[in-house]
């Protein structure tokens, strides 16, 4: 049995941060807080505002490895940065409640909390662009930032 391990480049930590400035907003935060916290991608589109303690400088991640919650602490950079997104992301669910827009609920969510799709502490902190149809509820939902959008976004700056 031949296996090939893909080839996998390690860069510095000049190197990582050049690529991470050549990132526009919001892919140059998702790119810092994964690097700065060692967060996986998925963990960090998933967050939701209610996930964030940007006073307290922790967020607070569901459901990783193992099934387990657990908590990572940010700087004081990364704090103001993302208190910038949950600003813009605010003002996107203002905007969105207008067009009869929510977020995306986790399965057991929205059986238990009808109301819970247009609340605050639901939305995600890295939106989607696009608003899509929830696939349970067959409403208008925007849904987190794409992981492809963000790998994409990666490519133009390597």
């Amino acid at each position: 049995m031949n296996t090939t391990i893909p080839a996998m480049t390690i860069l510095s930590d000049d190197e990582a941060r050049r690529m991470l400035a050549g990132l526009s907003a919001p892919f140059d935060l998702v790119g810092e807080l994964m690097y700065l916290t060692g967060l996986r991608l998925q963990e960090v589109l998933e967050l939701r505002v209610r996930d964030v303690e940007v006073t307290r400088g922790v967020l607070y991640i569901r459901r990783t490895n193992g099934a387990r919650d657990r908590f990572v602490t940010l700087n004081g950079d990364l704090q103001q940065k993302l208190a910038g997104q949950i600003e813009r992301a605010r003002r996107q669910h203002a905007a969105d409640l207008k067009a009869g827009v929510g977020a995306i609920l986790p399965l057991d969510v929205d059986e238990r909390l009808p109301l819970a799709r247009t609340r605050w502490c639901w939305q995600y902190v890295f939106f989607g662009r696009d608003c899509v149809t929830d696939p349970i509820s067959g409403e208008r939902s925007r849904p987190s930032l794409s992981a492809l959008e963000f790998q994409k976004a990666l490519r133009v700056t390597a």
